[in-house]
């Protein structure tokens, strides 16, 4: 699980307690909290700094996490079934 953070962010209590229960569960989490920037300041990735090194971040993140010896496990099932992959 990866988690981007502004300081000013409202859901910030909440966002905290999700990380500290994903990581009693054994999730592997990696948390980032940046500066004064908005809640979805992703999206203007090339035009702020923050941003960009956010995106980065995460691409880095997604690249590391996945299986290339198994690329369907990063893809949805076969015939629109869209179950929670727990259940399959």
């Amino acid at each position: 699980m990866f988690i981007h953070l502004s300081r000013g962010e409202i859901l910030a209590p909440d966002i905290h307690r999700l990380v500290e229960r994903a990581r009693a569960a054994g999730v592997l989490v990696e948390h980032r909290s940046y500066g004064h920037v908005w809640h979805d300041f992703h999206i203007q990735a090339n035009l702020v700094e923050p941003a960009s090194v956010a995106v980065v971040e995460l691409g880095s993140f997604l690249a590391t996490g996945l299986d290339r010896r198994n690329p369907s496990a990063c893809t949805a099932p076969s015939g629109g079934d869209r179950r929670d992959r727990r259940q399959l």
